[in-house]
């Protein structure tokens, strides 16, 4: 004999789930884009008050990012 409020109760369920679903598909969306603001576009105090991704653009590539001159390996000694 078959539950009388299974189907119901399943669909139900299903709804809810589904529902959650889309709750934190919405969250993520929403967090996703606070970060984008944050990490890129709000004016940061310790940056002088401007943007992170403007900050980026002004200021020179730091003296290790430099290329390197190649460094050449000691020719192998040959014995007697």
């Amino acid at each position: 004999m078959a539950d009388e409020h299974g189907l119901p109760q399943a669909i139900r369920v299903r709804q809810l789930l589904e529902a959650a679903r889309e709750s934190l598909e919405d969250a993520q969306e929403k967090v996703d884009a606070w970060r984008e603001d944050y990490n890129r576009q709000r004016p940061h105090s310790a940056l002088g008050n401007v943007p992170p991704a403007e900050f980026a653009e002004r200021r020179e590539p730091p003296a290790s990012a430099a290329p390197r001159p190649p460094v050449h390996a000691a020719a192998p000694e040959h014995g007697p």
